[in-house]
């Protein structure tokens, strides 16, 4: 008798242009399944990840060096004197110094520490400086943010099917905050940081809010933002779904971002 054939072996596993394992596509009933499961894991979640870990000066060292500067802070380049979190001392790490003493900066180092997502800034902690001001210490991405990767000279390292992982990536990150309770409400290419391996992790949760079902105030960049949240209506999470669609407008021509002033991103066209 000949012997049985032996099973295939099975394929290998797919990964996106970014090198990491891709999610299986999914559909109708299946979808539903996999939302379900991911709500349940992050009930499952205890208070602790709301508590964000309070860190040793003397376990940072900050740089001069500058990495960027937002509404609510200044963001230096620093690394790790000690072990932390696992990781090894002399990491690379950036360091968000807020401007002013408030509870908001405190309320983005626990909203960030609260999304525990892969496509999520990641939070290792905060401190007090001899200023008595807080710095949250966060991961460094080392191409900063998918608006400096566009304008800067090596962008056309950049191909169409990065930009496709880009708007994938971001969509995943909106989808875990959304499930959260969370509204960024100041989505856009400065806010979406990138790692050397073209990965991205979405930051600055400094307009973030949780649990908001309807918001009125007018939050993060003119030029983003929905036009119930221009007109100072009530709005909710589905405003952020307006400023991904205008981001990924700008991933897929970023052409027209370097024939613009950054300035832009506060006031706006005068076509719009």
């Amino acid at each position: 008798t000949s012997p049985l054939p032996t099973a295939p072996p099975p394929p290998p596993p797919t990964l996106d242009v970014a090198g990491q394992r891709a999610r299986p596509r999914l559909r109708g009933a299946a979808v539903a399944d996999q939302n379900r499961a991911d709500m349940q894991a992050m009930e499952q979640r205890s208070d602790e990840a709301w508590r964000v870990r309070r860190l040793s000066p003397e376990s940072i060292t900050r740089t001069a060096e500058v990495l960027g500067r937002g509404a609510h802070g200044v963001v230096y380049k620093g690394s790790l004197r000690r072990r932390i979190h696992g990781l090894k001392a002399g990491t690379p790490i950036a360091l968000k110094r807020e401007n002013t003493r408030s509870s908001e900066f405190h309320d983005e180092a626990r909203l960030l520490n609260h999304c525990q997502s892969e496509y999520v800034l990641k939070v290792f902690g905060t401190y007090e400086d001899s200023d008595r001001h807080m710095i949250m210490v966060t991961e460094l991405c080392e191409r900063r943010s998918i608006a400096d990767v566009f304008e800067s000279d090596d962008c056309s390292s950049v191909l169409p099917a990065h930009a496709l992982s880009f708007m994938r990536q971001i969509a995943e990150a909106m989808k875990h905050l959304h499930m959260l309770g969370i509204t960024h409400r100041d989505l856009k290419p400065d806010n979406v940081m990138v790692h050397a391996d073209l990965s991205i992790r979405l930051g600055d949760f400094g307009q973030a809010r949780q649990e908001a079902n309807m918001m009125s105030n007018m939050p993060g960049s003119a030029y983003y933002m929905a036009p119930e949240a221009l007109q100072g209506v009530d709005y909710r999470k589905c405003a952020d779904v307006y400023s991904y669609a205008i981001t990924c407008w700008e991933i897929l021509e970023p052409s027209h971002t370097n024939a613009w002033p950054r300035g832009r991103r506060a006031q706006g066209p005068k076509d719009r």
